[in-house]
């Protein structure tokens, strides 16, 4: 059951910064008792190692994985970035 400190415990959350600076998000997230166990590429990586490329949140590839994890967790919400977090 979700408390003051916790308001989010009852939700699973997938992250999907791409390797970008919104991978802070998560630990946020997490601080607010949300389950991001799901969350995908939250290393920050200026090179943007992984198979979406640069991210960006209108991108289908980067759409579709998140889509694929949130439905592996049985996420509640999925939330994507593009590499500075300003969407």
């Amino acid at each position: 059951n979700p408390t003051p400190a916790k308001p989010l415990s009852n939700l699973n959350i997938v992250v999907n910064p791409g390797n970008g600076s919104g991978s802070f998000f998560s630990d946020l997230l997490r601080e607010l008792g949300a389950n991001v166990a799901g969350s995908l590429h939250l290393t920050p990586d200026g090179t943007f190692p992984d198979t979406i490329g640069v991210p960006n949140p209108e991108k289908k590839a980067m759409v579709e994985e998140t889509m694929r994890a949130c439905e592996d967790c049985n996420a509640d919400i999925g939330v994507m970035f593009d590499t500075d977090a300003d969407r």
